[in-house]
C-alpha cells in the first residue's frame, strides 16, 4: 500500500475533524437565491456558509414558544370580541384553521362548537355567526339564524317578539307591516317607528 503524502494526511485530518465538529445539511433554495446569498455575504465580507450559519444562529436564539391563543387569533385577524368565545385554536397545512368554541357557544355556519376552514378570510367571515347558545324562549319562536341576524342589525330585544320573518333588506312583522331598509343605519332609525 502506497504511503500517504503530507498533503493527503492533512486532508484526511481536516475531513475527520469536520465530521467530528459539524453536521452537514443539504439546503435547496429557489433559483436565483444562491446568487443573492453570494451578493449579500460578499458585501459583508464573509462566506455564504458563514452568512447562513449566522441567520440560523440568530433565529435559534429567539424564544420560539408557540403563540398564545390571543396572539394567534389576532394574526388570523379574528376580531377581539370573539376571543372570549374560543377555547382553543390550531392550524395545520393539511386540515387548515381549527377553532373549538367554549361550552355554551355555537357557530351557525358550522352548526356546532367547532369551526374548520382553509383560509383566514373564510374564518373571519364565519366567526360573525358565532354566539352564545340561545334558549327557545329568548328566540321567541324564531330560528337561530334569523334571531342572530336581528342581533347583528342591533334590533332592541323587546321588539324581537314582533318579528315574523326577515329578508336581506326587509323585516316582516307579525302585525303585517314590513320594514324595508337599504342600510343598517336606516334600519336603526326605523326601530323608532315600531
Amino acid at each position: 500500500m502506497p504511503r500517504k503524502t503530507k498533503k493527503e494526511k492533512r486532508n484526511d485530518y481536516i475531513k475527520d475533524l469536520k465530521k467530528e465538529l459539524y453536521d452537514q445539511i443539504l439546503l435547496q433554495v429557489p433559483k436565483g437565491t444562491k446568487d443573492r446569498l453570494k451578493e449579500v455575504s460578499a458585501s459583508m465580507d464573509i462566506s455564504v456558509n458563514e452568512y447562513i450559519n449566522r441567520l440560523i444562529k440568530a433565529d435559534l436564539e429567539q424564544d420560539h414558544k408557540p403563540d398564545d391563543l390571543h396572539t394567534m387569533l389576532r394574526r388570523w385577524q379574528v376580531k377581539d370580541k370573539y376571543h372570549p368565545f374560543i377555547q382553543s385554536a390550531s392550524h395545520t397545512p393539511t386540515t387548515g384553521y381549527f377553532i373549538k368554541l367554549k361550552k355554551g357557544y355555537i357557530n351557525d355556519y358550522s352548526g356546532s362548537d367547532e369551526i374548520i376552514v382553509d383560509k383566514t378570510d373564510t374564518l373571519k367571515h364565519i366567526m360573525q355567526f358565532t354566539h352564545p347558545v340561545r334558549t327557545p324562549e329568548e328566540m321567541c319562536g324564531l330560528d337561530s339564524k334569523t334571531y342572530e341576524q336581528l342581533i347583528r342589525w342591533q334590533m332592541p330585544k323587546s321588539y324581537i317578539p314582533l318579528v315574523e320573518s326577515i329578508e336581506d333588506h326587509a323585516i316582516h312583522l307579525k302585525d303585517g307591516r314590513t320594514l324595508e331598509f337599504k342600510s343598517v343605519s336606516e334600519l336603526r332609525y326605523l326601530w323608532k317607528t315600531i
